[in-house]
């Protein structure tokens, strides 16, 4: 009976493990931001994840508590700006910045009103001060 309970524990250690490693297995080394679906209906909420894979926090600035970001629609093969949130932040709105350190994520819901393809476009920075330095895109997603 003792064996079967350690074997049974070695066993859900080596699940609990692997579980672990594979959260953030695709992304090491990555700083990813992805939809959970690529394709929604007009009006579906759509969960949005940020993924610091790499060993180096990156910042973000917040508006109201939420990363800021823009739309881009895919129009005759060129990304146009299509609205998004945060910027610029209203002046009722507490604005700062959000970190993201390694290997750890975040998500939020939006929602997309009308039909088209998709992509997130993130402001962000590996130092605290510069958290417009570069851009983070996501995934492509459809919304019909």
């Amino acid at each position: 009976m003792y064996r079967h309970l350690i074997f049974l524990t070695a066993v859900l250690l080596l699940f609990d493990c692997k579980k672990n490693s594979t959260d953030f297995g695709s992304f090491e080394g990555k700083l990813i931001a992805k939809t959970d679906e690529n394709l929604y209906l007009h009006n579906d909420l759509i969960k949005v994840s940020i993924h610091n894979g790499t060993s180096r926090t990156a910042f973000f600035g917040h508006c109201a508590e939420r990363i800021v970001f823009l739309t881009e629609i895919e129009k005759h093969s060129d990304w146009v700006e299509d609205g998004g949130w945060g910027m610029p932040c209203l002046a009722i709105f507490p604005a700062g910045t959000r970190e993201i350190a390694p290997f750890e994520s975040y998500s939020d819901i939006i929602r997309c009103n009308k039909a088209g393809t998709y992509r997130l476009k993130f402001p962000f920075g590996w130092q605290q001060e510069n958290t417009s330095d570069d851009w983070l895109f996501s995934n492509e997603f459809t919304v019909q």
